[in-house]
């Protein structure tokens, strides 16, 4: 996690605001989904082409993934997206928006 602690500040240094308790919170949903799906570390690894240890690291808050295996990672484990970014009040906020949008 001092990576991590790390990281946020030099976001904080050039201006950047990091998404609060993100990581996190990624890391007990996809390793709790991980474990519902009936896969291993190693098999989630192998799926998504990368090594058990960043899987671990992940999953421990260690490491955030890129936009690209965030994406596998969503569609692997059938995770909602949506959700995980924005939380369950921002998700609901982005859905009515959205509905908004398409009356008007």
């Amino acid at each position: 996690m001092a990576d991590n602690d790390n990281e946020n500040e030099k976001l904080k240094l050039h201006g950047e605001a990091p998404v609060d308790g993100f990581t996190e919170r990624f890391a007990k949903i996809m390793k709790r989904r991980r474990e519902q799906e009936g896969y291993t570390p190693s098999g989630l690894a192998s799926i998504l082409g990368v090594s058990e240890e960043y899987i671990r690291a992940i999953e421990r808050g260690e490491r955030s993934p890129n936009t690209g295996l965030f994406v596998r990672i969503v569609l692997a484990l059938k995770l909602d997206a949506q959700r995980l970014v924005y939380g369950a009040k921002g998700s609901r906020k982005l859905q009515r928006a959205w509905a908004q949008s398409e009356v008007a």
